[in-house]
């Protein structure tokens, strides 16, 4: 049995899926978006999870895999909390309970999946790590990164070479897709300062922002890691105005190229140790390459989308992560390029 917990419009899960439902695997998938199914029954004890469904029943003993895809890694149980009448505050403190009952069993599931001898793809604690926390450990192991400031006020020398700057979300950026109501789709992506200052008066106090080092781009660099496997794509981005801070403005008339590159040993063996030390198996990396030559690390993305990546290069990520679930070898998936091809 492989458990897989995601959501329910997650592209990359459905795709293996698909291919571990094409080997014949027993899959079991827990979406997080989706109301629970009613005939859904868990049973914890001790030490095991007993799960019912109407046509299924099995335990935490017969589970070989989990994939920690995507939502909150646990079973949602509670579609509704009761509610009573002109007493909001109530229903609120009620409601609030009913979340966190289900969190913290949701919790010792995850300690008793961890405690098992069973393979785990993902990281049930790191679903969303802070970027900058992983830019501190990453200039710990000697990879490099920009310069930035997290600030509510301008300082002088972004008032004066606002050229030289980028600015981004502290956290995530804003991804929203408002189809029924608005009928819109909203997103935010790293701005050139000098760009925000020409549409905004920005006074003395200013919300947080993060204000970063521009770095002159050669290009980008998406990287992905299966258990010791890297693979990355160079996306070309920067001789197309609209991309060129931020490739996700995608270009659909005139689309990036994305090429293979194969890492140089040295940054290989940096990221290996990063996510040794997150205790991660899984991820995917993002890197500016500079026309000074240097190499320098964004953040990882536990969760990352690699469709991209492993479509325009061919690189074969999907069927590499059923390979792995099975516990077969994920290495003879996933094509690789020899340091003689490399990318510049």
């Amino acid at each position: 049995m492989i458990l897989i917990f995601s959501i329910s419009k997650d592209p990359p899960t459905n795709n293996v899926v698909a291919w571990l439902k094409y080997a014949g695997a027993n899959v079991f998938r827990f979406n997080f978006d989706e109301t629970p199914d009613a005939e859904l029954k868990i049973n914890y004890t001790k030490n095991n999870v007993f799960f019912e469904t109407s046509d299924r029943k099995f335990s935490l003993d017969d589970v070989t895999a989990v994939w920690y895809r995507k939502g909150s890694y646990y079973p949602k149980m509670f579609p509704s909390s009761p509610s009573f009448e002109g007493q909001e505050e109530l229903n609120t403190l009620i409601e609030d309970r009913l979340i966190l009952e289900e969190k913290r069993a949701g919790e010792y599931l995850q300690f008793l999946i961890k405690k098992r001898n069973i393979r785990i793809l993902g990281n049930a604690t790191l679903g969303d790590p802070n970027k900058f926390i992983l830019m501190w450990e990453a200039v710990r192991i000697g990879l490099e990164v920009p310069a930035f400031n997290i600030s509510n006020s301008l300082l002088e020398v972004h008032k004066k070479n606002p050229e030289k700057f980028i600015t981004k979300a502290i956290s995530d950026c804003i991804y929203l897709w408002d189809l029924e109501d608005a009928k819109r789709a909203y997103f935010s992506y790293t701005e050139d300062l000098q760009d925000i200052l020409k549409i905004s008066d920005v006074e003395n106090v200013i919300p947080l922002s993060v204000i970063q080092s521009k770095i002159k781009k050669d290009f980008e660099l998406r990287v992905f890691y299966l258990d010791g496997v890297f693979i990355a794509g160079a996306i070309l981005s920067q001789n197309d105005p609209q991309t060129a801070t931020d490739h996700r403005k995608y270009n659909i008339d005139y689309p990036n190229r994305v090429m293979p590159f194969v890492l140089p040993q040295e940054i290989r063996e940096k990221l290996q140790k990063l996510f040794d030390n997150l205790e991660l198996n899984t991820g995917s990396v993002d890197i500016i390459v500079g026309l000074d030559g240097k190499f320098y690390f964004l953040e990882v993305n536990p969760v990352g989308m690699y469709a991209p990546l492993s479509n325009t290069c061919n690189y074969r990520i999907d069927e590499a992560i059923s390979a792995w679930l099975q516990g077969q070898d994920h290495n003879e998936y996933i094509k690789t390029i020899s340091d003689d091809t490399r990318s510049n």
